[in-house]
C-alpha cells in the first residue's frame, strides 16, 4: 500500500506540474466521476518499469488547455489543435512521471494515440491500475495508470 501511496503521489506531482506550467491550468483532485469526456489519449512505456498511461479529457478543459497553451482566441481552436494538445499532454505527463519514478532508468515511449471517448468500450478496470480525477471550472482530467512489471 505504501508503494501505491508514493506513486499516486508522484503521478500528481507530474500532472499538476504539467498542467500548470504548459497549459496554465490548475486542477484540484476531485472525488465525482465524470461521464463527459470527450476524447482520451494513451502511452505504452517499456523499460524496467513497464505500463501504460491513459488520460480522458472534457472538451472544455482541451480548449482551455490549447487557448492558453497558444496564445489564441477560443473561436481558433480546431480538432487539429485539440488532437496534438491532448497527445503532446500525455507524453509529458508520462515523461515526467517517469523522471520522477527513476531519474537514472531509460524508458522507452510509444507515440501517443488519441481516440474519442466511448463509454461502451471502457475496460480500465483493471489489475495493478490506479486512477485519478482532476477538475477545473472548464473541465474534467482522468489519468489511468496501469502498471505490469517494475512498480
Amino acid at each position: 500500500m505504501a508503494n501505491t501511496e508514493r506513486i499516486k503521489k508522484i503521478l500528481l506531482n507530474s500532472i499538476f506540474e504539467v498542467f500548470e506550467k504548459t497549459f496554465f491550468v490548475f486542477l484540484e483532485s476531485s472525488e465525482k466521476e465524470c461521464t463527459d469526456y470527450r476524447w482520451f489519449s494513451a502511452i505504452r512505456f517499456f523499460g524496467d518499469i513497464d505500463g501504460d498511461l491513459k488520460v480522458y479529457f472534457t472538451k472544455g478543459i482541451v480548449d482551455l488547455m490549447v487557448t492558453n497553451m497558444l496564445n489564441l482566441e477560443h473561436g481558433d481552436v480546431n480538432d487539429k489543435l485539440r488532437e496534438d494538445c491532448v497527445k503532446e499532454a500525455t507524453n509529458i505527463i508520462c515523461g515526467d512521471f517517469l523522471r520522477q519514478m527513476d531519474s537514472a532508468k531509460v524508458f522507452d515511449l510509444s507515440l501517443p494515440s488519441f481516440e474519442s471517448f466511448d463509454p461502451a468500450l471502457d475496460n480500465d478496470d483493471q489489475p495493478n491500475r490506479l486512477a485519478v480525477i482532476l477538475g477545473a471550472n472548464e473541465g474534467t482530467v482522468k489519468v489511468v495508470l496501469t502498471y505490469r512489471k517494475g512498480f
